[in-house]
């Protein structure tokens, strides 16, 4: 995740969810996006974000070496992107971790 900070900064916080059920996503301006679930069960939501279109590699469960990530892919399209959680875990995509 420190990969993340560094390509986020300080950007400003964007699409804030945050629900009753120990949930919560936002984006980093058009950078990243993050998403928490601190629930007991997983945690499957469509997410609105500022991100470019694309395939991204989900930094926290892998790294990026050229077009290869060794974790999860989340695909965004037109502004948006469905994924599962799972129980105390979460997921973080940003532009540093593009695919295509």
């Amino acid at each position: 995740m420190i990969g993340f900070y560094n390509q986020v900064g300080s950007s400003t916080v964007v699409n804030w969810l945050s629900d009753a059920s120990n949930h919560i996503a936002y984006g980093r301006g058009a950078l990243g996006h993050v998403g928490i679930n601190l629930a007991s069960s997983s945690w499957t939501a469509s997410f609105t974000t500022s991100l470019p279109s694309g395939t991204y590699c989900d930094v926290v469960h892998g790294s990026i070496s050229g077009t290869t990530c060794s974790g999860a892919i989340i695909t965004v399209s037109n502004g948006a992107f469905t994924t599962t959680v799972n129980a105390y875990d979460g997921f973080g995509i940003h532009t540093g971790a593009k695919i295509s």
